[in-house]
């Protein structure tokens, strides 16, 4: 990574459903280890982000260059496995601006677990900050509960909204720490029997149609 010092120490330990990282920090970023593989998978530069502005001197093209730049040098694999810009964007944060980078990969239409994030400076053009996960794909993308299925399943879930709108994303994420799932995000918006607006989103396995989690 980019401004490594040679006073790292080690901070603490980090644990997510998909991995787990030892923090490592100095005094001029702090810096997350997979456990597993030993890569690092997220980075916040301290000299750049506390140097944050809400001055624009690059544009959003010319941070885009740097970003690509860095995402190139340092996501493993970042052109064989097609990553795709999701989200452009200068995020004004009131007294601060950013610009922040999304890259994900899209098998057909799935999205995976594999994203890369980065937030650069628009003053300096230096990278606040970065996250980049890579995983290997370990289940099929091919789902046996249809999109209408999944729908049908999570409309039973919330019976008393009468659904206006229904999104359905299907993607490969882990409900349960290190289980990696082919799974269908329904989201459902619309009027309850008392005509107030109601939402809900239901993760359902793609292969079961088990549902993992409810949330409104």
């Amino acid at each position: 990574m980019d401004n490594q010092t040679s006073s790292m120490e080690y901070q603490t330990d980090f644990k997510t459903r998909s991995g787990d990282y030892y923090v490592f920090h100095s005094n001029k970023d702090r810096q997350y280890v997979n456990m597993k593989t030993g890569n690092i998978e997220r980075a916040d530069f301290y000299d750049s982000s506390l140097g944050k502005s809400s001055q624009i001197t690059i544009s959003q093209d010319a941070a885009l260059k740097i970003a690509t730049t860095y995402v190139t040098t340092h996501y493993q694999n970042f052109t064989a496995k097609r990553m795709q810009l999701a989200d452009a964007a200068l995020l004004d944060h009131g007294i601060t601006k950013e610009y922040q980078f999304v890259w994900r990969q899209v098998i057909g239409d799935v999205i995976t677990p594999n994203f890369v994030l980065v937030q650069i400076n628009p003053d300096s053009g230096k990278v606040n900050s970065y996250i980049g996960i890579s995983r290997e794909i370990e289940v099929p993308v091919k789902p046996a509960v249809s999109q209408e299925e999944s729908v049908a399943i999570a409309s039973k879930a919330f019976p008393t909204i009468n659904a206006t709108a229904i999104n359905a994303e299907l993607g490969v994420d882990y409900p349960e720490k290190d289980t990696q799932k082919l799974l269908w995000v329904i989201k459902i918006q619309g009027k309850s029997d008392d005509n107030v607006m109601q939402g809900g989103m239901v993760v359902i396995d793609a292969q079961t149609g088990y549902i993992y989690s409810m949330s409104t």
